[in-house]
């Protein structure tokens, strides 16, 4: 199941799942700190993060571009950036 809010950044979905949590930031991309660059759909994408010890967090577009990072919005608050197409994912945050 998913939550919805508004907040200045945008609009922010947390998903849970299997004791995982995924904070959801529609319209932002996590720019830098690529370890990972992917074209998958979001569900291999997100496979492929939690596959990966490393990743903290991943965007991907709606062209199928998914770039794993090893940094988060927390760690890196500077390097979430608005665009268009792009949903960004944390994990754990």
């Amino acid at each position: 199941c998913g939550i919805l809010w508004c907040t200045p950044q945008g609009v922010v979905r947390v998903e849970a799942s299997r004791n995982l949590i995924f904070l959801i930031i529609l319209g932002f991309e996590f720019v830098g700190d690529v370890i990972e660059t992917l074209i998958r759909d979001e569900f291999g994408c997100a496979l492929r993060c939690l596959g990966n010890e490393n990743c903290l967090s991943y965007s991907s577009h709606t062209n199928g571009a998914c770039r794993l990072s090893n940094q988060t919005r927390h760690s890196s608050p500077d390097r979430l950036k608005r665009r268009a197409g792009f949903t960004y994912y944390g994990k754990g945050n």
